[in-house]
C-alpha cells in the first residue's frame, strides 16, 4: 500500500549517510567566521593578480582561487546558505560555480546570488552551471541505458543502494 511504502521510503531516508554524493567523506566542522576571515587573509596574501571564488567546490579545488563549500575539500568550510561575512565588498574579481544553485529554493538561490554579486568587484564576473533539465528528462523518457547503472555505482553507496528504477535517479 501507500503507506507501507511511505513507512518505509522513511526509514530508508534515516539510514542514508550524512554527506553528499561525490564528496569526499572528508569531514570537518564549519569554520566560524574569524577561521574564515584568517584563511581569506592568507589567500589574498598568497595570489597576488587577479582574484576567484569557487562556491559549493566539493572535491573540485581550482588552484589560486578560494574555494569555499560545507564539505569536500575547501579552503573554507563554510554553508553558503550563511551570508559571506568574512569577506569583504568587493573583494573577488570571478565567482564560479557549477551544479551547486540547484540546490536550493529560490530564495535562498536569489540571496546567495546577491551575496555573491557583493562580494565581486565592479566589472567582476560570474559563471554559474546548472543541470540541462532537457538532457535529465531525456534520460529518464528513453529508458534505461549502461550510463545508468555507471551512475548507480557511483552515487548508489552515498544513498544506500537506494537506486533501482531511473526516476531516482533525477535526483542527482
Amino acid at each position: 500500500t501507500f503507506q507501507s511504502a511511505k513507512k518505509a521510503l522513511k526509514k530508508l531516508i534515516r539510514r542514508l549517510p550524512d554527506f553528499r554524493p561525490g564528496y569526499s567523506e572528508l569531514k570537518r566542522p564549519l569554520m566560524s567566521e574569524r577561521e574564515a576571515r584568517r584563511t581569506l587573509r592568507t589567500y589574498l596574501s598568497e595570489n597576488p593578480g587577479e582574484k576567484g571564488i569557487h562556491l559549493g567546490c566539493g572535491d573540485q579545488r581550482f588552484p589560486r582561487w578560494l574555494n569555499v563549500d560545507i564539505g569536500g575539500r575547501p579552503d573554507v568550510f563554510w554553508s553558503l546558505t550563511k551570508p559571506l561575512v568574512f569577506v569583504p565588498d568587493g573583494t573577488f574579481d570571478f565567482a564560479h560555480s557549477e551544479h551547486f544553485f540547484e540546490h536550493f529554493d529560490r530564495a535562498d538561490g536569489l540571496r546567495i546570488a546577491r551575496e555573491v554579486f557583493r562580494i565581486l568587484r565592479q566589472g567582476g564576473r560570474i559563471r554559474v552551471g546548472v543541470p540541462d533539465l532537457d538532457a535529465i528528462i531525456g534520460i529518464y523518457t528513453e529508458g534505461w541505458n549502461p550510463e545508468h547503472s555507471a551512475l548507480c555505482e557511483e552515487f548508489g553507496p552515498s544513498y544506500g543502494g537506494a537506486f533501482k528504477t531511473r526516476g531516482e535517479l533525477l535526483d542527482i
